[in-house]
């Protein structure tokens, strides 16, 4: 066999290699190890799911709302200046945007799909995003 013959098998051999890597990993976790988004579900025994972060701010009555929701259930917040009264659940995280671009509180923000979701959210509905 010439060195081109090879040189062909050995591609030909790791193109069939990579195609059922991905064939078998396909729908089961992302490269982070996370499962991929359509895979999710959460229950209330599993709080939020990870991905949401809630904007919270002072002297706002539906964040008050939304906080009193919240406090059995773990999830990520961002104070966009002084927040009083935060769950002991709750998870002060980085902002994935800035405080500047909230325009009304509470704010929902999903940073796998980017989305923004103004107002208060019961845990059901949370529970679906």
């Amino acid at each position: 066999m010439d060195n081109q013959t090879l040189a062909i098998a050995l591609v030909a051999i790791l193109c069939i290699f990579v195609i059922f890597i991905m064939a078998n990993n396909s729908g089961k976790k992302s490269m982070h190890g996370r499962p991929k988004q359509s895979q999710l579900s959460y229950s209330a025994a599993d709080g939020l799911n990870p991905d949401l972060v809630v904007y919270l701010r002072s002297g706002c009555g539906y964040c008050d709302k939304q906080k009193k929701e919240l406090e059995h259930t773990p999830f990520n917040y961002v104070a966009c200046g002084p927040v009083d009264n935060i769950p002991s659940t709750g998870t002060p995280v980085t902002p994935p945007i800035d405080c500047g671009a909230i325009t009304g509180f509470p704010t929902w923000y999903n940073t796998a799909t980017k989305s923004i979701m103004p107002g208060f959210k019961t845990l059901d509905q949370l529970h679906k995003l």
